[in-house]
């Protein structure tokens, strides 16, 4: 009862652990209270037990049952996982089913040691030691995480062939809600070590210890502090203290100026409202030119949800370590909305998938509507000042994030994105509108005139070669792994990373890194290192990169230094003199293998469409042919073979004679300027992009001169079309054939050439039998 009534003392004085005063009234029901938790915490076990119901009964249902779900198809959603990853989930379901019971139970007895170390420090004891259910969780969760990890790298399995994309599209979401609720499930149950819990509960310790409870249930720690309240706690508290608002603008801005003149370059990420366009899919038949003009139409269709900056700086030490300092900052950004801008009160489009894919990573959009920093363009900028001159000027508030990026620019540092999209975006919310999509030497001078170079770490995963996985977090475990290998032979220098001001105290914790990816602030931290990673492991690659932006599922790249000379913004990424580049045409029956064995066969191939592969091989002229015949020897499955410029063109053609044939059409409707409207033309079905893997290259191609071949840098509106003659139709027929069946045509020509010589000599010998006949009468000889 005197212990009862001490901690009941201890307990009222903590204005953390609320209640808890009012629970205890002895000895006994102090303990009821540490077996069972307090009520605040009940109600937290049984929605993780009813989770755990949910997850382990849903598994057997989401593999069997088959529901109604497109266009009247009726399946169950992981009716197509392949049975041994079907197992590895019944091994998970297993674990769950185990923690559930471990929740259903009153309690647990906590082994040898957990008992001594309970009798000596109780409070530490349950602040530090996870729970049985917890354990049980996380070990489902791994098996989870182990099949969501196979079925992304499944892209060219065999029963991933079978599957159309629809069904291994909903079969991926599936697996993903089951690995977001064991995840879920996982922090409800786990016990928190965090400091905060320790120091809520250092006044119990004394108390506690003099009891020796031998009994706990997997709530007892919880019943003074939840493991889940105490994260949510802290990441509200760093937001609170970091993420750039409207209310705390001036202070983020007055940080980022102190901290620029001393940086060396800055990393950038966005979150975005869309991405892609409707109807309009990325393919390898597109030119260069082509994909810039989308870029900026996708800039300008949609805005910025947050940006997030990161500024490093180098610090000599004079030794073998190189140290580098990060700051980053994560910015909320809502373009200015007032009647004051003159008819230019701005508008923008959100996509479906993209404000998805924001809330699932935890983006607020009341904050981001609210409270996100207004900006405007510089041109809206002139504009106000030329019609609000007699006013005094503009106010800091109208203005907004444009202040911030005007300092950027004229500190002339260095740009690292991951992927070129985010440059777009900029350009698009701080430059102008609309930007000069057709014209590449123009939209270089407005890119040079923020940055000198540009470097997209995108670029160098296929420049620098050996790196499998394109997402910035893979990638950069990737670069620090390999980074580490050379590092530890001696190769490049060590790098030490320091995380200044109050980026220490949003990102330095690696038990939230997961939570965190996503968030703009965290990526330009994440492609920041990324970019130091790489600029150690091959610093001259690194260099050369530079101001070359990288498209996805293309041979090419935007080239800004050749666009600003020569007003040409597309190169290719492979040395043509040193690569040869194949298409192979699948057949629809009995082409599902050729990828794969394209691959064992030491090729590497990628997925242009449903029906086409681009195969890089290594070699070229007589070389390339010779592999070219032995590859189509091995390989079935392949209707024909062509190089990848004729490919290009056919597929210029196809398009123009579709969009010819809709000009000629009865229901061509005029436009405004007189000349028919055409609709776009019908597209290729695409691969989706998470089942694609990005172009890997050991060699970057160089800008090609001014005086290469024009053929080169045709956009697809300059290449020849229409039907071809009888002569090279017969030509490409021919060469198809020799490509798909070489001894076939040699065997073929073998003939023909016996053929000819029989067909000479028999003319030989109805010769020499013509003249003995005739011999001596020369009447009838002539006649």
């Amino acid at each position: 009862m005197g212990a009862s009534r001490e901690i009941s003392e201890v307990l009222t004085g903590r204005t953390n652990v609320r209640g808890l005063s009012s629970a205890f009234l002895d000895g006994g029901q102090l303990t009821e209270g540490l077996h069972w938790g307090l009520q605040k915490d009940i109600c937290q076990k049984y929605h993780v037990t009813n989770g755990l119901h949910d997850l382990a009964f849903g598994i057997p249902e989401w593999r069997h049952y088959k529901s109604e779900w497109l266009a009247g198809r009726r399946s169950a959603p992981l009716e197509h996982l392949p049975a041994q990853d079907y197992k590895v989930l019944l091994q998970a379901r297993k674990h769950f089913l185990k923690a559930r019971e471990q929740l259903l139970m009153h309690g647990y007895r906590p082994p040898v040691d957990g008992r001594k170390k309970l009798s000596k420090d109780a409070a530490r004891f349950l602040s530090t030691v996870p729970t049985p259910p917890a354990k049980e969780i996380d070990a489902g969760l791994g098996l989870v995480d182990r099949v969501v990890e196979q079925q992304k790298s499944a892209e060219f399995e065999d029963w991933a062939k079978d599957v159309d994309y629809p069904s291994r599209r909903r079969q991926m979401l599936t697996l993903q809600e089951i690995q977001s609720l064991a995840r879920n499930l996982a922090d409800m149950s786990r016990t928190c070590g965090e400091k905060a819990e320790r120091q809520g509960l250092s006044d119990l310790r004394a108390p506690l210890s003099r009891l020796g409870f031998a009994t706990l249930t997997c709530t007892a720690r919880a019943a003074f502090t939840p493991a889940t309240n105490v994260r949510k706690a802290q990441r509200q508290g760093r937001t609170r203290r970091m993420e750039g608002r409207v209310s705390n603008f001036k202070k983020v801005l007055a940080d980022f100026e102190s901290r620029l003149p001393g940086a060396d370059f800055v990393a950038i990420d966005t979150e975005l409202t869309g991405v892609d366009l409707e109807g309009e899919i990325d393919s390898f038949d597109d030119s260069a030119l082509s994909r810039l003009d989308r870029h900026c139409r996708i800039a300008e269709r949609y805005t910025l949800i947050q940006l997030g900056l990161t500024l490093v700086s180098h610090e000599r030490n004079g030794g073998r370590e190189d140290v580098l300092s990060f700051a980053s900052y994560n910015l909320f950004a809502f373009p200015y909305a007032g009647n004051d801008l003159i008819g230019r009160d701005q508008g923008f489009f959100c996509q479906a998938s993209a404000l998805q894919f924001n809330a699932r990573n935890n983006v607020d959009f009341n904050t981001w509507i609210r409270d996100g920093i207004p900006y405007m363009s510089r041109e809206d900028e002139r504009r106000y000042k030329k019609y609000y001159a007699s006013i005094g000027g503009m106010a800091d508030e109208k203005v907004g994030l444009l202040r911030l990026w005007k300092a950027l620019c004229a500190r002339q540092l260095p740009f690292v994105v991951h992927c070129p999209l985010d440059l777009f975006f900029l350009l698009a919310a701080f430059e102008r509108r609309p930007l000069p999509r057709n014209d590449p030497r123009a939209m270089a001078q407005i890119i040079r005139h923020c940055t000198p170079k540009v470097v997209d770490t995108a670029h160098l995963h296929g420049a620098l070669g050996g790196f499998k996985r394109l997402g910035l977090t893979m990638f950069a475990k990737d670069a620090k792994a390999r980074h580490r290998e050379l590092a530890g032979n001696g190769n490049v220098p060590h790098l030490k990373f320091r995380l200044v001001g109050e980026t220490a105290s949003r990102y330095g914790s690696q038990a939230d890194r997961n939570e965190l990816a996503h968030e703009a602030g965290f990526d330009s931290l994440m492609t920041a290192q990324l970019f130091a990673y790489l600029r150690a492991i091959s610093p001259t690659q690194v260099r050369e990169g530079a101001n070359r932006l990288f498209l996805y599922k293309s041979i090419e790249y935007l080239d800004l230094d050749r666009a600003a000379l020569e007003g040409e913004v597309g190169a290719c990424m492979f040395d043509l003199s040193r690569v040869t580049l194949l298409v192979a045409a699948l057949d629809t029956v009995d082409g599902n293998d050729a990828p794969r064995l394209i691959s064992n066969a030491g090729y590497l191939c990628k997925s242009i469409d449903a029906q086409h592969v681009l195969v890089v091989m290594r070699a070229s002229g007589g070389a390339a042919v010779r592999k070219a015949a032995e590859l189509a020897g091995k390989v079935h499955g392949v209707v024909s073979w062509m190089g990848f410029d004729e490919w290009r063109q056919g597929e210029a053609a196809k398009a123009k004679d579709h969009n010819g044939d809709r000009d000629a059409g009865p229901k061509g409707r005029s436009g405004r300027s007189g000349r028919k409207e055409v609709d776009p033309p019908e597209l290729e079905p695409a691969v989706p992009a998470e089942l694609v893997e990005p172009l890997e290259l050991s060699e970057t191609a160089p800008s090609p001169s001014p005086k290469a071949d024009p053929i080169d840098r045709q956009t697809p509106t300059e290449l020849p079309t229409g039907d071809l003659g009888l002569g090279e139709g017969l030509r490409r027929s021919v060469a198809g054939i020799f490509r798909q069946k070489p001894k076939l045509l040699a065997g073929a020509g073998l003939l023909f050439v016996l053929w000819m010589l029989a067909r000479a000599e028999v003319d030989s010998a109805i010769s020499r039998l013509f003249r003995k006949l005739f011999r001596g009468r020369p009447l009838l000889r002539s006649a």
